[in-house]
């Protein structure tokens, strides 16, 4: 997969299981977005230099629009050629809920899953967190994807 098309790469992947971002649940998603990372290679970022890399995240934050609690898995590719400052990028998966004092006070974490030999922890990370158990099968009020120069 060219590094640049990684957007357009993840959306068909998504509709050729039937799926649209749209209408996706977190469980729907971070298993695609997963079975994305585990499938699909993107030329350029090797994976034994952190090139391909996996980040759950989660959180309350106003980016600008108002205030959500959200859900994201991010796919970072670092691309091999390139000035350093223009070759990391992410593809990010957002579900984005209401606020509400309950999900606030699951604060705000992470977690990395630096290479496809770690996708079973994070798997087990991301299964076991509150966020995810509350919010699993839950419609969001908005996903988006998303796809930017992060450096």
């Amino acid at each position: 997969m060219k590094p640049e098309a990684a957007k357009q790469y993840f959306i068909n992947f998504i509709e050729k299981r039937n799926l649209q971002i749209s209408d996706l649940t977190p469980n729907e998603g971070i298993k695609a977005m997963i079975e994305f990372y585990l499938n699909e290679r993107a030329d350029y970022c090797p994976p034994e230099d952190d090139g391909d890399m996996l980040l759950y995240q989660w959180g309350t934050y106003d980016w600008g629009k108002g205030e959500n609690f959200e859900l994201n898995i991010t796919r970072q590719l670092i691309t091999d050629n390139g000035p350093e400052a223009e070759n990391i990028w992410q593809l990010s998966l957002t579900f984005k809920y209401e606020p509400s004092s309950n999900l606030s006070e699951m604060g705000n974490d992470n977690k990395w899953c630096e290479s496809l030999k770690y996708v079973k922890t994070l798997k087990e990370f991301i299964n076991n967190t509150v966020a995810y158990k509350i919010l699993n099968n839950t419609p969001p009020k908005e996903v988006t994807l998303d796809y930017e120069c992060a450096g």
